[in-house]
């Protein structure tokens, strides 16, 4: 494996003054305990039907490689009555 010497120079921060002029106040990351509980519920609950989706995926695929491995036993089952013919 090769190596590489990596330089990350330091941040270059300064200052900037700005005048805003409008009609109403700035507001800058200023959330209601209402709206932060009710975000905190719904990322909670796009979390669950996530896990559940990720689950009926596995499920699925589980179902289908025993749909395979079922097809295949009677593959062989009708081979083995016309075998016996």
């Amino acid at each position: 494996m090769e190596t590489k010497v990596v330089t990350i120079k330091a941040p270059n921060f300064q200052k900037a003054q700005f005048e805003i002029k409008g009609l109403t106040p700035l507001v800058i990351h200023r959330m209601s305990e209402k709206y932060k509980k009710e975000s905190d519920l719904r990322e909670k609950l796009i979390n669950q039907v996530l896990s559940e989706l990720i689950r009926i995926k596995n499920k699925y695929k589980e179902l289908h490689e025993l749909a395979k491995i079922f097809e295949a036993i009677e593959t062989l089952e009708k081979k083995e009555m016309v075998a016996n013919l």
